[in-house]
């Protein structure tokens, strides 16, 4: 009870209006909450915001998405995003909660703003490793959360519940705007980490991606040098490996894909 109360303490200063303050306690809740089944209830445990939103219901993963939606900086973003993977991973029902928050659209719009981040004149090295970091999380996150659904699902064919979960979550990262962000960072990301992040998101999403065209993929030239470019020397490469046989079957699921 005592651990329970001091982690909803915690929670609440999620929304305090220092940034600090907000990034310390989405760091203590990520490392409290982290591989802990005890906490997964609390996760999702309803809660009256008295702090800024007088009356409003609140449980800790939608305090957790507002802060990503919030966040000004990069080094808070990353800190919401641990809090968030924390609640939210391995637990079907805190899953099911972020996908009513809306929570893909959230994480979809932190991608498209670091797009800004990365690219401005006044961007630093710093700022630009953070910006990779938070994109390969994000990717991350999303292909987690499918694959820990589509595993439980194989091992418990009678739960409707984790099957339902599953469409749900493959039709919130599939939509058009997902679709193309994933396969831009697949075929473009900057670092192997977001690319070998957003491939295995793809391979997941591939045939639920309705507008993807593979003759568009394979014939785009630039493309080709670039990932030339980004594997040169490193053919036999495990993460090579991996990276093309992923490629591999999104191409086929985007060939066969339902129509």
């Amino acid at each position: 009870t005592t651990t329970t109360t001091t982690t909803t303490t915690t929670t609440e200063l999620l929304e305090e209006r220092i940034e600090t303050v907000r990034l310390h306690a989405a760091w203590v809740i990520g490392t409290a909450v982290k591989n802990t089944e005890e906490f997964y209830p609390w996760a999702i445990e309803a809660a009256v915001d008295d702090n800024n939103n007088k009356g409003v219901v609140v449980t800790a993963v939608s305090m957790s998405t507002h802060l990503l939606e919030t966040c000004a900086s990069t080094a808070c973003m990353q800190k919401a995003l641990y809090a968030l993977g924390a609640l939210v991973r391995g637990n079907p029902d805190a899953t099911s909660h972020f996908i009513t928050l809306n929570g893909p659209n959230t994480l979809l719009e932190t991608i498209d703003s670091m797009a800004s981040k990365s690219t401005t004149i006044i961007a630093t090295p710093e700022t630009k490793r953070r910006v990779q970091t938070i994109n390969a999380k994000i990717l991350s996150l999303a292909g987690d959360l499918i694959l820990f659904h589509k595993d439980d699902n194989d091992n418990n064919d009678n739960d409707n519940n984790i099957q339902e979960t599953r469409v749900l979550l493959v039709n919130s990262f599939s939509t058009g705007a997902w679709c193309e962000v994933v396969l831009e960072q697949t075929l473009l990301g900057s670092t192997d980490k977001v690319r070998q992040a957003a491939t295995r998101l793809l391979h997941e999403i591939a045939s639920a991606c309705q507008h993807l065209n593979p003759d568009t993929i394979v014939n785009d030239e630039r493309v080709d040098v670039l990932l030339k470019r980004a594997w040169m020397g490193r053919e036999a490469d495990d993460d090579y490996k991996e990276y093309t046989t992923l490629m591999d079957g999104i191409l086929n699921a985007i060939k066969h894909k339902p129509q």
